[in-house]
């Protein structure tokens, strides 16, 4: 499985539109092929940013969707919103611990 963390970095409007926005992203997500899950996350304590964790299957299918126009098209709404490029970091687990 590949985990994703992305960073928006959002003035005002951009952040109060952003729980909208991500709703039209997971809505375009159960398209394709590898999507797992999609989640807000809220750092502690709250900043400015807002933050996203994206799971797929696989690396090869996460790429599938980063370079989709569907893709491409979801971020340029959110470019009138930016301070500056999102960034992300990307996970891939290996083994999952039981208790």
């Amino acid at each position: 499985m590949i985990v994703v963390h992305i960073e928006h970095f959002l003035n005002e409007e951009g952040r109060h539109h952003f729980e909208e926005w991500v709703a039209e992203v997971a809505q375009t997500l159960r398209n394709f092929e590898g999507f797992i899950s999609i989640s807000i996350l809220e750092e502690l304590p709250p900043k400015n940013e807002s933050h996203l964790l994206l799971t797929f299957e696989n690396e090869r299918l996460l790429k599938k969707w980063a370079n989709s126009k569907e893709h491409d098209d979801l971020i340029s709404k959110l470019k009138p919103y930016q301070n500056r490029k999102q960034v992300s970091d990307i996970f891939k687990q290996t083994k999952k611990i039981k208790k």
